[in-house]
């Protein structure tokens, strides 16, 4: 429901049904304004890439996790890791 959750961050108050997370699928309700698409879905993107970003972080480890993992693991390895993890998690 990224759609309507770029709307919310928008307006709160919006009263909205977006189907199939569709842009050109929303219904406005109560007197709700019409957002602008781009605007919607330039917020959708963003939150997007918040999301990648937590989980990245989650899996990275934190900066102690991190440096154990190099001092057992090796730079190297360290590296790998990390390019799995954007790789499975790509902005």
């Amino acid at each position: 429901m990224t759609i309507l959750r770029a709307i919310k961050l928008i307006n709160q108050n919006a009263v909205v049904t977006v189907y199939n997370n569709d842009i050109d699928q929303i219904i406005w309700h109560d007197g709700t304004q019409p957002i602008d698409k781009n605007l919607i879905l330039e917020k959708s993107k963003e939150f997007t890439n918040s999301e990648v970003v937590l989980k990245r972080l989650n899996e990275y480890g934190n900066s102690e996790q991190q440096i154990e993992f190099i001092t057992e693991n090796g730079l190297q390895a360290w590296q790998e890791k990390v390019r799995q993890i954007k790789l499975k998690y790509p902005k």
